[in-house]
């Protein structure tokens, strides 16, 4: 084998770790061997081509692959979606104005982390605790002054309490076939990697510290862009699974996740222009992407081979 097919072979292998682990090992180097087999006299790189419709397909089996598990589409999509919404309710509250580690933030560190796990039964209560502690018409000046501060600075404000009122009503409707259960996860439910509560946590604490040591200074504004960074990312990601799987369950999580954004328009209105184009992008993006899943659902489920 000469040098340039060596390089390339290994580039080729690289470009192959977007396919599922099972897969690389049954067809890796079968792929890889066809590959070199058809590349030019002298090539040391991948085509743009090939790179992308590599990437594109391995991702495709990936996505794929999770969609396979025996759960049931909608549930697994709102189980994700009131997960993900419970873990930005953690990356709410800018950092430094005021500390965000409050009894009431890891009250909704134990209600993502439940949730997440499949866990819903116990995630019910605590989630409907918070819910109704962040409803103004249900206790508004009834409470001590300590237990509104205990509660949160956004206590006794409808547009605040939308996200908590989503998480309770998506968990009250996954709990509902589970009760029996009790506090296990129930066979029908997933449980999702540790790395979506982990991830924004190190986030948040990476934030702090360097706050802390002078690194980073306080600015709420560049925490927010990085946040909605983040979201852009994460739901062009579920957006994306949802149309190279064409399984809906990735755009019920991201419709889940904008649910209390609508609360917001309705409550204050759009206090920029650019609020609401962002909003009616990410849900034209989340729609358009539930169409193209679902209009050929049914022939894919038909020709599709099993995933290896």
């Amino acid at each position: 084998m000469s040098g340039d097919q060596g390089s390339l072979r290994r580039r080729y292998e690289r470009l192959l770790r977007a396919y599922p682990a099972t897969y690389r090992a049954r067809h890796g180097q079968e792929l890889v061997d066809t590959l070199l087999q058809t590349s030019a006299e002298g090539q040391g790189y991948p085509s743009v081509r090939e790179a992308v419709a590599l990437v594109v397909e391995g991702m495709r089996l990936r996505v794929r692959q999770a969609a396979a598990a025996p759960v049931s589409w909608w549930r697994d999509g709102l189980q994700l979606g009131v997960g993900v919404l419970a873990v930005s309710l953690l990356l709410d509250r800018a950092p430094g104005a005021p500390p965000p580690f409050t009894p009431f933030w890891l009250v909704m560190l134990l209600v993502a982390g439940l949730t997440l796990r499949g866990r819903v039964t116990a995630a019910l209560p605590v989630a409907l605790l918070a819910a109704f502690s962040m409803s103004p018409p249900l206790l508004h000046d009834r409470l001590p002054v300590e237990v509104n501060q205990l509660l949160g600075n956004d206590f006794g404000i409808w547009d605040p309490a939308a996200p908590y009122l989503v998480v309770a009503a998506g968990l009250l409707i996954l709990t509902v076939p589970t009760w029996r259960h009790g506090f296990t996860r129930h066979p029908s439910l997933r449980a999702w990697s540790w790395w979506w509560l982990l991830a924004p946590l190190g986030l948040l604490v990476t934030w702090n510290v360097g706050m802390i040591l002078g690194v980073i200074g306080w600015n709420p504004h560049a925490w927010r862009l990085l946040l909605g960074s983040l979201e852009v990312v994460t739901l062009s990601a579920g957006l994306a699974a949802s149309i190279l799987s064409r399984d809906l369950r990735w755009a019920l999580a991201a419709a889940v996740y904008l649910c209390p954004g609508l609360v917001h328009l309705a409550a204050i209105g759009p206090r920029t222009p650019y609020v609401a184009i962002y909003t009616a992008t990410l849900w034209g993006l989340t729609i358009a992407s539930a169409a193209l899943a679902g209009l050929s659902d049914n022939q894919r489920r038909a020709v599709s081979p099993p995933i290896e």
